[in-house]
């Protein structure tokens, strides 16, 4: 079946709220009925490095890499900033979507995260300020969904993460492969997970339309 903006993020979307649901329901029994095993928790972790939602999460990033390739390949007719401000994107995700398999980024309180959360942030400012030119050239539809995208997963990877990273570390709780399991962290992870699987989508989706007002 061919993808399009509209039947792709809705399947996708589906995808992401039953694993959402899945991670809820498996913190509800563990933290509230009964403790499971901690390869459970893991699996069904939307944040967990090799968790059914770290899965979609490459496959999303990869997908973002491909997509961008493919527009800065099609993009002949526009400037060549343009071209290369795509080839970026491309490689960016790229980066991203290795770095996500490698678990290099661990999350839920750990002192390499907090580091790194301040060490993104600037770098995160001067990124967006030099694609503002780049944005403003493509189509309004375009643009605002890329927006809109971009604020959604930096808000769960970048902010969440520093909300997490100035809370107190329980003095009582479980834990699982080194790293903090609360119910409140679990929750946290759902929006966290939840938020960056729905920027992806949602910039994927600004891609495929992209390319279907504009043409092969």
């Amino acid at each position: 079946m061919e993808y399009s903006r509209e039947n792709l993020p809705k399947w996708l979307f589906t995808v992401v709220a039953s694993l959402a649901l899945l991670h809820i329901a498996v913190a509800v029994v563990h933290y509230r009925i009964v403790e499971l095993p901690c390869q459970f928790l893991e699996l069904s972790d939307l944040e967990e490095g090799e968790s059914l939602g770290t899965m979609l999460n490459v496959a999303l990033l990869a997908l973002a890499s491909y997509l961008s390739f493919r527009q800065a390949y099609r993009s002949n007719n526009e400037k060549l900033t343009w071209r290369v401000l795509w080839a970026l994107l491309a490689v960016g995700f790229c980066i991203m979507t290795f770095w996500k398999i490698s678990g290099t980024h661990g999350v839920h309180g750990l002192l390499f995260d907090r580091r790194w959360v301040a060490l993104t942030l600037p770098l995160l400012v001067m990124i967006a300020a030099s694609f503002v030119p780049f944005l403003l050239h493509l189509p309004a539809n375009t643009r605002n969904l890329l927006i809109v995208s971009a604020a959604i997963y930096l808000i769960g990877a970048v902010g969440v993460e520093t909300a997490l990273g100035w809370l107190p570390t329980p003095s009582n709780y479980n834990t699982c492969n080194d790293r903090v399991s609360t119910f409140g962290y679990s929750l946290a992870s759902v929006v966290e997970g939840s938020m960056e699987l729905t920027g992806l989508i949602l910039f994927a989706k600004a891609l495929i339309g992209l390319r279907e007002d504009t043409g092969p």
